[in-house]
């Protein structure tokens, strides 16, 4: 697949298409939709087969929903962005929905709204936003998590004990990759400095 990337960017910046300044920001964007779609049809039929229909669209819907706004953690590799997404959703899905019940959820929910508001969105190295587009991006997460919390609200009220699974998991799973994602830079940060300060003192 990366293989098929660099080709079609390659292509893409000699016709001019798109500028050599925007290459990585496109690379980043077309890779990124290629896996949500090669991904996604394994993802989304294990998700009925751990947890039904309606909490599974709802889990999917919510995840993809927060998370083309929200970005956050990605893997390397195709493989490895497949296992860990399976793993995740098993996580979510078939361990955590056998547990959860309504206050849970409800504090599930608050938990992912005060990290869409403190950490939201995640500015990935390949996507180079600018201040003005980073600040596009937050208000379209804050707006989206707004809306995801309606949805979870009306189906509490309602008695839609599913689909408010499904918001709650697949909101949750969206707020745990992008937490992963500050942690691992945060690391990466930290970890050079101390690294760095003990061969100065050595």
């Amino acid at each position: 697949m990366e293989k098929v990337i660099n080709s079609i960017v390659a292509a893409f910046v000699q016709k001019e298409i798109i500028s050599e300044e925007y290459a990585e920001w496109f690379r980043y964007s077309l890779e990124k939709r290629l896996l949500t779609v090669f991904i996604g049809i394994p993802f989304f039929i294990f998700a009925i087969f751990l947890s039904g229909i309606w909490t599974a669209v709802s889990f999917y819907f919510s995840f993809y929903f927060l998370r083309s706004r929200m970005s956050g953690y990605h893997a390397k590799s195709v493989g490895v962005c497949l296992f860990s997404s399976l793993l995740l959703e098993f996580f979510f899905l078939g361990v955590v929905n056998t547990v959860i019940n309504e206050l849970f959820a409800i504090l599930i929910m608050v938990t992912v709204i005060a990290l869409v508001l403190f950490l939201g969105p995640y500015n990935h190295p390949n996507m180079h936003l600018s201040k003005d587009e980073y600040a596009v991006c937050k208000k379209s997460t804050q707006t989206r998590s707004a809306i995801l919390s309606f949805i979870f609200l009306i189906a509490l009220i309602m008695g839609f004990k599913q689909i408010v699974r499904g918001i709650t998991l697949g909101s949750a799973m969206a707020g745990s990759l992008l937490s992963v994602a500050y942690i691992f830079d945060w690391r990466n940060k930290y970890g050079r400095k101390g690294n760095q300060t003990k061969a100065e003192t050595s």
